[in-house]
């Protein structure tokens, strides 16, 4: 199933548990239930153009966003991003949390 481009994943549930960046192993048959997935369209979007001390727009960065909350920040986390510029010079990453950069 695809959500339409101003949608996302906020949370994935199972039995009223957070398991959303919760790594699953499942058996070969084994059937999952009691599981509830919540999207959104109330998402945030991180955009811009990253220039040098001449005000010259940057083609080569790395842009990192990630969530507000420290406990979030892992490896491998949906909340952490790495962003890069595009053929235009500029930058997006999208998410519902409230982010830094």
């Amino acid at each position: 199933m695809a959500l339409p481009d101003d949608w996302m994943v906020k949370t994935i549930m199972q039995d009223g548990r957070d398991i959303t960046d919760t790594p699953i192993e499942r058996m070969s048959g084994e059937i999952m239930s009691g599981v509830q997935i919540v999207v959104t369209n109330r998402v945030s979007t991180v955009a811009g153009q990253l220039t040098d001390d001449k005000g010259l727009p940057l083609t080569d960065a790395t842009i990192l966003v990630f969530a507000d909350d420290p406990q979030q920040w892992a490896v491998d986390s949906r909340a952490v991003r790495a962003v890069r510029p595009d053929q235009r010079r500029q930058y997006q990453s999208r998410d519902y949390r409230r982010v830094r950069i």
